[in-house]
């Protein structure tokens, strides 16, 4: 077998290795299984030591990972299987929720979120197998140690790991040309963007016949697009099936899972040694605990394992986190542990195209195994733009199929947000599609890229403090307790040049609409966000590095340019002249040492740079290379077992049904002069909840007629409003049928609506906000010229619009006042066009079987008709409006004059709801739970968007009234403090403290009057 589990407590570190004879259980402890542990282990994987008699012996190495094995069709396929493969941590707690074993290891933060891998191959699970060398200026910048750039990685040290992963070689790159997964529509649309786009080497076996070093034959690419969530086709050239088993199938070597490395520690010293002696005791104690939760309440304290040698090569955050555990329990390290964090310049968006078809998003629903998809790889190729201003490159992506509802529902959302700023001028039919819908042609014609370049590489790590306090047992938290401290990220201008040079070459193609970029980052367009004065949102990486950068000594890093960690105590091992004082027998060797961000994937060059630091270590720890050969020139066929064989057909999943239940009453005055009760018991047939969301109408609810009833009875002025009616004074009861139509928006032309929309925000804030905003304006003195600032900047002007801003703020008067004045006319017009839309819930309901004293007065009329109108007005409530039906016709009601019935209204009833115990909207039939929840909160999200389209003035902040004696500052141009960096603008002196809103300037006679006649 490739592993094994972590042993229960009975087997303790026996179960892990036998005793080597040294005091020590293993020789080389190596903590995850990513390209740094691969590497590492292939490199020491064979070796032998020498021992008394000499003879010699292997070489002990026990591989810890903290997750677990996934063999193929072990891998999430569908959107319900997720759930049970995700483990997430918070930034205010000390360990990690969901499932500790789970594959998808997620840090959420507020300045930056990340997203690990946790099994046996780390990232190689999920990751598109990129493997891209980064540019030579980057290996050459003053981040690097000396030593490296005095000798640094070439062309063949890249050629020789690229091979050994599965990317092949500079001269014959493993890509998607010539192969069944050339010609995608996906690759074709990045051509689009820039006809520059190159195909990119990769890890994916892409023809028949591909076998990796370990001799593990794999399939052929079948183009499902699953990579991301892992491949079931047994077609990725994971370090599970390469490096890592070609070294597990070596003596000597063992790999763990379910194994959590906590932190190191030095072992006690020997038993009757002198306690003035200088040298520290040989070797480490790894201190390991289990992963999974029950197993680790059983097991109570942790494990203790002696380790001659260690090496940590459990990712950026991984490595991280053990080293600050364990200098939070004495260990001496560097300050510098937990700084130089950086997230690779990761940036995603979307690029909208025209009318030709993208594929680049999945369909759970089709079978993976089918190879009709035609998604391909997650990543094909590349548009590099590493010579130009934006250093950068950019390249596809394929969301897998079980990620489709969520990436559609999510830049729908950033469309419609991003829609604000323009103006809707487009004539609206009901039977037009819904642009707050999610199509699923417009899905198709998605380009989902990512933006990967540079960022300043100063993010720092940090532990989230204990709840219990300082003095709490580190070994009882877990892991997953470190959170990314780094507020500036979201300002860098890097990221905004990355972001707008990708919007460049999209508006230069005519085939490209738009380009949304990641809606946690930037939600509103600039200027709304800015008028806001809101910040921009935190930052999502796959590629963390840094926290354990190297450097030359302890001042300026926390490894050398083998991964040796430096000690910072005086008197440590290496303490020469001229030589950096070492934890000798300690390295780090994964991407927690890169100390800058490369421009391009990491994955090679992490390895390539493990790779070099792990001859290096075989050299200076004395350890001589394998007797013979890792592998022989043809290693033997060793097929991996099966989770799960592949299914060519998917079976089809059972669609989400919900029911609507909704009593509706409301008192009405009929043609006899009497007011009486109507009252509506409305229940639907079963309804599919996808056909509530389709872009295209109607969006209709059955009514299922047998559980329906109307109701007609007298006022009791004994009874309350809410009591059941005695049965005497039913003076009409009927069954009911028909039908309910949602969100149908009511034909309008834009300026139709922009006149509906300004006649609604003039009386309801309009008049008011101009009014303040004009004063002020007009009271505040000349601001001087400033300079212009870039848009991307943290300091960029910011000023409210009185459109959607939640607090009105001065702007003072300049040369450019005029433009400004006319950018917010521009906003509030845009703005009222989409206020004035409206959305209608119409009610189609025919009376059955009526009896009662009332049946007679009928006439034969037995058909009625309801609306309830969604759109921004005079005094209305969104929710109100939600709740309240308007009859446009009932039988039997009176009329004035001209024959026009008085249209009553009816609202909801929720004690009904209350008191039967059903909820407005219910799931009655579903494929499973996690995939009903996702379309009830897709439908939940599409609600939210009709709101925030029509109805966003109605959300408008309130003023708020500032104490007495602390004035608001006035908001003006905000810049940079004297000894800013060089090449930013310092800022002007402060303008005085203003009084706005409550107490505006004291205007003069002429203002006055100019305020009176607004």
């Amino acid at each position: 077998a490739l592993v094994e589990c972590f042993p229960h407590m009975d087997a303790g570190v026996a179960g892990v290795a036998a005793p080597v004879g040294t005091g020590h259980d293993v020789d080389l402890v190596i903590v995850g299984s990513g390209y740094g542990a691969a590497l590492t282990a292939r490199e020491f994987a064979g070796s032998r030591v020498e021992t008394a008699d000499g003879i010699g012996r292997p070489l002990s190495i026990c591989i810890l990972e903290r997750g677990a094995e996934y063999l193929q069709g072990a891998f999430p396929s569908r959107f319900a299987d997720l759930a049970g493969h995700v483990r997430f941590s918070t930034p205010g707690r000390t360990a990690p929720r969901g499932r500790p074993l789970g594959l998808f290891d997620l840090r959420l933060g507020g300045d930056v979120s990340v997203l690990l891998a946790n099994g046996v191959g780390g990232g190689s699970l999920i990751n598109a197998g990129v493997m891209l060398r980064p540019a030579d200026d980057v290996m050459d910048a003053s981040p690097w140690p000396s030593a490296l750039r005095a000798d640094p990685l070439r062309a063949c040290d890249y050629d020789t790991v690229g091979g050994w992963l599965g990317a092949g070689t500079a001269a014959a790159p493993n890509t998607v040309a010539g192969t069944a997964s050339a010609g995608l529509d996906k690759t074709a649309a990045l051509g689009r963007i820039d006809g520059a786009a190159r195909p990119v080497p990769l890890t994916v076996a892409l023809r028949p016949g591909t076998r990796t070093v370990a001799g593990v034959p794999l399939s052929a690419c079948v183009g499902c697009g699953d990579c991301a969530t892992g491949c079931n086709q047994n077609a990725k050239i994971s370090l599970d099936v390469g490096l890592l088993a070609q070294a597990c199938h070596v003596p000597g070597v063992a790999l763990h899972t379910g194994a959590t490395v906590l932190r190191l520690e030095r072992p006690p010293p020997p038993a009757g040694a002198p306690a003035e002696a200088e040298t520290e005791p040989e070797g480490w104690v790894v201190i390991v605990q289990h992963t999974d939760a029950q197993l680790r309440l059983r097991q109570g304290r942790p494990f203790r394992l002696r380790a001659r040698r260690v090496v940590l090569a459990a990712g950026a955050l991984g490595s991280t986190e053990i080293l600050l555990r364990s200098r939070r329990a004495g260990l001496p390290l560097s300050d510098l542990l937990g700084h130089r964090f950086s997230t690779n310049g990761d940036m995603l968006a979307s690029v909208q195209g025209r009318d030709a078809r993208v594929g680049a998003v999945a369909d759970e629903d089709a079978s993976a195994a089918a190879g009709t998809r035609r998604i391909g790889p997650t990543i094909t190729a590349m548009i590099d733009r590493r010579d130009a201003p934006e250093r950068c490159v950019i390249q596809d992506l394929a969301v897998p199929g079980a990620l489709r509802h969520v990436f559609g529902e999510t830049f729908a959302t950033a469309a419609t947000l991003h829609d604000l700023e323009r103006c809707d001028g487009a004539p609206h039919r009901a039977a037009a599609s819904d642009p707050q819908a999610v199509d699923p042609a417009r899905l198709e014609r998605m380009l989902p890229v990512a933006l990967i370049g540079h960022d300043a590489a100063d993010g720092r790590l940090e532990l989230v403090p204990s709840a219990a306090g300082a003095g709490a047992d580190v070994d009882r938290e877990g892991d997953g307790g470190l959170r990314v401290d780094w507020p500036r990220l979201r300002d860098l201008a890097a990221l905004g040049t990355q972001q707008e040079a990708l919007e460049r070459l999209a508006r230069a193609s005519p085939e490209i609409e738009r380009v949304l970029p990641n809606p946690l980052w930037k939600a509103l367009p600039d200027g709304m966000r800015e008028d806001l004065g809101l910040p921009l949102g935190p930052l999502f990486t796959v590629h963390p590095l840094g926290g354990c950068a190297m450097g030359d000594s302890v001042i300026d890093g926390v490894v050398d340019h083998l991964g040796r960690v430096f000690d910072p105590a005086p008197g440590a091992a290496g303490a020469t002249p001229g030589m950096p004082r070492l934890h000798e027998g300690l390295a780090v060797l994964d991407g927690a040492i890169v100390p800058t961000s490369l421009g391009v994937n990491p994955a090679l060059t992490i390895a390539t740079l493990a790779h070099r630091a792990a001859r290096g270590l075989r050299r200076h720890w004395g350890i001589g290379p394998p007797a013979e050969p890792a592998e022989p020139s043809e290693p033997p066929s060793r097929v991996r077992p099966m989770f799960r064989a592949p299914v060519s057909a998917a079976a089809p999943a059972r669609p989400t049904a919900i029911e609507l239940v909704e009593r509706l009453r409301g008192m009405a005055t009929f043609a006899d002069g009497q007011a009486r009760w109507i009252e509506l018991t409305l229940n639907s047939r079963p309804t599919l909840l996808r056909d509530l969301m389709s872009p295209t109408g109607p969006r209709r609810v059955t009514l299922d007629a047998p559980r329906c009833q109307l109701r007609v009875y007298e006022i009791d002025p004994l009874a309350g409003d809410d009591d059941e009616p005695a049965p005497g004074r039913i003076v009409l009861r009927s069954g009911l049928a028909g039908h309910i139509d949602l969100f149908a928006r009511a034909p309008s032309t834009g300026w139709q609506r922009v006149w509906r929309g300004l006649r609604a925000w003039l009386p309801n804030r309009g008049l008011r906000d101009l009014t303040q905003r004009l004063l002020t304006w007009l009271a505040s003195p000349p601001a001087p010229a400033m300079p212009e600032l870039p848009a991307t900047s943290a300091t960029a002007a910011t000023s409210a619009s009185p459109a959607v801003a939640g607090e009105a703020v001065p702007v003072r008067r300049t040369r450019r006042g005029w433009a400004w004045l006319r950018q917010q006319v521009g906003r509030i017009v845009a703005l009222a066009s989409r206020a004035g839309a409206v959305r209608r819930l119409d009610y189609d309901l025919t009376i059955e079987g009526a009896t009662g004293p009332l049946a007679l007065q009928l006439a034969g009329d037995l058909r009625f008709r309801g609306v309830k109108q969604l759109g921004y007005a005079r005094d209305a409530n969104p929710l109100t409006q939600l709740m309240e039906l308007t009859l446009e016709d009932f039988p039997g009601l009176a009329r004035d004059r001209r024959g026009r019935l008085a249209r009553p209204r009816l609202a909801l009833h929720l004690p009904y709801l209350a008191s039967v115990g059903v909820p407005l909207l219910r799931v009655v039939d579903q494929q499973d739970q996690p995939t009903a929840l996702l379309d009830l909160a897709r439908f939940a999200a599409y609600t939210t968007r009709i709101l925030v389209d029509g109805h966003l003035w109605s959300f408008r902040k309130p003023d708020e009234c500032w104490p007495s004696g602390e004035p608001p500052c006035e908001r003006g141009w905000c810049g940079r403090a004297a000894g800013s960096p060089v090449g930013e603008s310092a800022a002007p002196p402060p303008p005085p403290p203003c009084s706005w809103p409550c107490a505006p300037p004291e205007p003069s006679g002429w203002l006055l009057a100019m305020a009176l006649i607004l």
